[in-house]
Formats: C-alpha cells, sequence, structure tokens
C-alpha cells in the first residue's frame, strides 16, 4: 500500500501530486492529485498538471512567465 501522507512535526500532510513515504515521488505522468489516484484526460489544448489535473497551456505558460520575474 503506497503511502499517501507525510508527517512533518507531527503534523499529516495529504500527498497532493505526490506519493510515497513523506510524499518524496511525484506522480506518474497522466495522474495527479491525492496519492496521484486520479488520471488526467486532458484536450491536446491543457496539459496535466500533478497537483490539479488539465489546466490550460496558456494558464501554465503564465504561470512560468509570473514564476520568472521572481528569480
Amino acid at each position: 500500500v503506497a503511502q499517501i501522507m507525510s508527517s512533518v512535526l507531527t503534523i499529516l500532510l495529504a500527498c497532493i501530486g505526490t506519493w510515497g513515504q513523506n510524499c518524496q515521488l511525484n506522480c506518474t505522468f497522466g495522474f495527479f492529485g491525492f496519492g496521484c489516484r486520479q488520471k488526467c484526460e486532458c484536450s491536446t489544448e491543457q496539459f496535466c498538471d500533478r497537483k490539479h489535473g488539465c489546466i490550460g497551456i496558456n494558464t501554465i505558460e503564465s504561470k512560468f512567465h509570473d514564476f520568472n520575474q521572481y528569480k
């Protein structure tokens, strides 16, 4: 049974977009969410985000643009 919770300072946190001991493993491509249990069924204009599922490609570009401005 895969571990889907992480213990940090005795607080249990759900593994969202990850799985395994201490949530150290990323979801396999095409899966997302709590313990990587949900499967993406994205359109050609979407990408499977390991935390949120299918999101628009334009959304991804916006996130990277926003992130890069803080470097």
